[in-house]
């Protein structure tokens, strides 16, 4: 089985291409009402939708446009990112759509392999499409950027802080204007450090910060509570139905008696500091 190179593509689309009319009508692929082949919306793979097939002007299939789902390293199934391969069939290439804004459409996707010169009356541009492959990434450059940040990330997942377990922990609410996001991409709301006995530091007794705790607000205005070792690597993440936890992925729910008793921020986050006690993560 060949291997599958999976890059991004850069549109760069100049002012003369632009002047170019490229339409689709009835499945057909016209430039300047020249038909350069076909698209057309089929199944592959199972998927009933989400997927375009173009054809040259001989009925060759030479590219399936489709949907790629990106699932994050630490919170799965809860924070994922669609974004659309063009695959080249003749190449044995797939080149990742850069632009977040991309949505699958007939006319947007003719457009893009004309404007870029990979598709003409002649059918695939080889010579072009090795150009863009040859300046091109294994993904879109922001899930690449987000790869790599959880990366760095995982590697301190096992981070614990040297400190006397037989203190109490308290939790200390820090000041200042929170203007940032969290690691999941929300608005954080408030940010408290989590502390466990005292050390001495500058000649004088600071607390032993442990972790933290980042209350975030979500795009529905709800809540999340995520917790983080010293290294900000999310160990938790919980809501009012219950929590997950995280490195490894572990879906917890809470029956009705149970989230009554964390009815306060304070009851619910002594909680899941616990719970990561216990299960020394923290």
């Amino acid at each position: 089985m060949k291997k599958t190179l999976f890059t991004s593509l850069l549109f760069i689309i100049s002012i003369s291409i632009n002047a170019q009319k490229i339409k689709v009508k009835n499945g057909s692929i016209l430039v300047d009402k020249e038909k350069i082949g076909t698209i057309q919306e089929i199944d592959i793979e199972g998927s009933k939708k989400g997927y375009l097939q173009v054809k040259d002007n001989a009925g060759k299939i030479i590219f399936n446009v489709k949907a790629v789902t990106y699932k994050s390293n630490i919170f799965e199934t809860l924070k994922t990112h669609k974004y659309y391969t063009i695959e080249c069939v003749t190449e044995d290439k797939t080149i990742a759509i850069e632009n977040a804004w991309f949505y699958l459409k007939d006319k947007k996707v003719a457009k893009i392999l004309v404007k870029n010169g990979l598709l003409n009356k002649d059918g695939i541009n080889s010579e072009k499409l090795k150009t863009f492959i040859s300046k091109s990434y294994a993904a879109p450059k922001y899930i690449l950027k987000e790869m790599l940040m959880e990366d760095t990330l995982i590697k301190n997942k096992n981070v614990k802080v040297e400190r006397d377990l037989s203190k109490p922990f308290e939790i200390k609410r820090l000041s200042g204007h929170l203007n940032g996001k969290s690691i999941y991409k929300n608005k954080v709301f408030e940010k408290y450090i989590i502390a466990q006995g005292k050390k001495m530091q500058g000649g004088k007794k600071v607390d032993i910060v442990i972790g933290y705790v980042v209350v975030e607000l979500t795009s529905n205005g709800s809540k999340n509570i995520i917790i983080t070792n010293s290294k900000n690597t999310p160990l938790l993440i919980a809501n009012s139905f219950g929590y997950h936890l995280l490195l490894p992925f572990e879906k917890v729910s809470l029956n009705p008696k149970e989230r009554m008793k964390l009815k306060t921020f304070q009851k619910s986050v002594d909680f899941y500091i616990n719970v990561l006690l216990e299960k020394e993560k923290l």
